[in-house]
């Protein structure tokens, strides 16, 4: 993955962000590059950060970043970030405030599926984990760029 990868998950989470609030109507300002996020959106009620890394392989790195800030983890929808995110659940969960948004721009159905780990962990068995995630996943194309 690369930083073109990285621009285009921002483009994207800009329009996710526009589409939102124009359903909301709730977004006082949006900065980028504030406090090592990517994108930091204040609502009427809340702050909302976005980390974008297009390729989990350093997730453990990126989740110590966020120490007990809640954020959204923006991410292309690949097998392997799918095996990362798998790999490194018990770190995962430890984040009880942590969204991982898979998207796939490019895709021609939906474009993405979204997880809340500790919550997750909560309400399905870890031995169903993986065939759980690969459901979640199906639903969206897998990025192949």
């Amino acid at each position: 993955m690369n930083e073109r990868h990285k621009e285009e998950l921002i483009e994207w989470t800009r329009r996710f962000i526009q589409s939102r609030n124009a359903l909301l109507s709730d977004v006082i300002s949006q900065k980028e590059g504030v406090d090592g996020f990517d994108i930091v959106v204040e609502t009427k009620t809340k702050t909302q950060n976005y980390l974008i890394i297009p390729d989990l392989t350093d997730l453990p790195e990126a989740l110590d970043s966020l120490g007990s800030k809640g954020a959204y983890l923006v991410t292309l929808n690949t097998k392997r970030n799918l095996d990362n995110t798998s790999s490194h659940w018990d770190e995962l969960i430890q984040h009880n405030q942590l969204c991982l948004i898979f998207v796939n721009p490019d895709s021609r159905s939906d474009q993405k599926w979204a997880i809340y780990p500790a919550t997750h962990a909560m309400l399905t068995e870890t031995k169903k984990l993986r065939a759980g995630l690969l459901s979640l996943s199906s639903t969206v194309e897998e990025y192949k760029k």
